[in-house]
């Protein structure tokens, strides 16, 4: 995870995973995953383009890479977790997807020092138990995912079940000064 520059006009000081907008070079970017590839990717009712799905994938690793140093490998599987979008009473709305990877071996993650600082590995109960204790700043979106990643035994695992959920678009309800909460249809499920 890393902390988010105190200058960032959107959670400012707290801890995200990587992360960051399509550029335009993004849907350009060679190599391209297949049409099929990226049909098994985004399952879900509504996908976004061909053309934003291929942007999708390529800024992901594109943003890793930016923000992290480290370089996810073409080959290695990269995964769709989830899709959220802000609850109507933030401004401005971001339309997000998560995805997860193997941490490619012989890469040390190191944060940019311009848009993030303070990069931190460790395990989503660490982080969990870090932000519960006030030593790390979690937004409600970081906060569900890592409470959902830590029930995972092994990357392997957690990218069998990546592969095989559907994806589910999650819309929270509620307000920042009220907190957020997950409809209780999606809580588990997405």
């Amino acid at each position: 995870m890393l902390r988010r520059s105190e200058k960032s006009a959107f959670a400012p000081n707290v801890y995200v995973f990587p992360g960051g907008t399509v550029d335009p070079q993004d849907r350009h970017a060679q190599p391209r995953a297949s049409p099929q590839e990226l049909r098994r990717l985004f399952r879900m009712a509504s996908p976004p383009s061909l053309d934003l799905q291929a942007g999708l994938l390529a800024a992901a690793r594109r943003e890793v890479l930016e923000e992290t140093g480290v370089r996810l490998s073409d080959s290695e599987p990269l995964e769709i977790f989830s899709h959220w979008i802000t609850p109507t009473s933030i401004a401005p709305r971001y339309d997000v997807f998560f995805f997860v990877a193997r941490m490619p071996l012989g890469q040390t993650p190191v944060a940019d020092r311009a848009e993030t600082h303070d990069g931190l590995w460790m395990t989503p109960a660490d982080a969990l138990a870090r932000g519960d204790a006030g030593r790390l700043a979690l937004i409600y979106p970081p906060r569900k995912h890592l409470e959902r990643l830590r029930g995972f035994r092994s990357v392997a695992e957690l990218l069998a079940f990546a592969r095989a959920k559907p994806i589910l678009t999650v819309l929270a309800e509620g307000t920042e000064r009220d907190g957020f909460a997950l409809p209780d249809a999606l809580e588990g499920a997405w």
